[in-house]
C-alpha cells in the first residue's frame, strides 16, 4: 500500500513538469542603443602601391553613410595622409591617395575633410575620425 502512494505521488510530480527543477536563470536586459551621434574612428584601407580603396573600407564607409543620414557631420579629419593641396614631403602615391578620399567624401555631400599627415604608425594605418551630432527633426 505505502508504495501505491509513492508511486502516484512521483507520477503527480512530473506530470506537473515542475518537480524538483531549480528557477531559470534570468537572461540580462539587452543593452542600450548606442548613439551613433557623437565621434568615431574608421579605418582606411587601400590596396598595396594602388590609390584604390580595398575591400574593408566598404563597410567603414557603410558605417559613415548611416552616420550621415542620422546626424549632422560637423567635422571629418583624416590622418595619415598628407593634405591634397599641400602635399609637402609625402610620396606621390600618398598624395594621390589623399586626393581620391577627398573627392571620394565630397561626392557623397559629406564635408570636405581635413588632413593630418601625421607620425609614420598614422601613416602605415590611415584613418578618418568623424565628429556630429543629433540633428533636431531626427529622434
Amino acid at each position: 500500500m505505502p508504495v501505491r502512494k509513492i508511486l502516484l505521488c512521483m507520477i503527480g510530480l512530473s506530470l506537473t513538469g515542475c518537480a524538483h527543477r531549480p528557477a531559470p536563470i534570468p537572461c540580462p536586459p539587452p543593452p542600450p542603443p548606442r548613439d551613433i551621434c557623437t565621434t568615431g574612428l574608421v579605418a582606411l584601407y587601400f590596396k598595396p602601391d594602388e590609390v584604390l580603396f580595398s575591400r574593408p573600407f566598404t563597410g567603414g564607409f557603410g558605417h559613415l553613410t548611416e552616420v550621415a543620414d542620422k546626424c549632422e557631420i560637423q567635422e571629418l579629419i583624416v590622418t595619415g595622409l598628407p593634405d591634397p593641396q599641400d602635399p609637402r614631403a609625402a610620396g606621390s602615391l600618398a598624395a594621390r591617395r589623399a586626393t581620391q578620399v577627398r573627392d571620394f567624401f565630397v561626392a557623397f555631400d559629406l564635408p570636405k575633410p581635413r588632413f593630418e599627415w601625421g607620425d609614420d604608425e598614422q601613416r602605415e594605418k590611415p584613418a578618418v575620425a568623424y565628429r556630429s551630432r543629433r540633428t533636431q527633426s531626427l529622434p
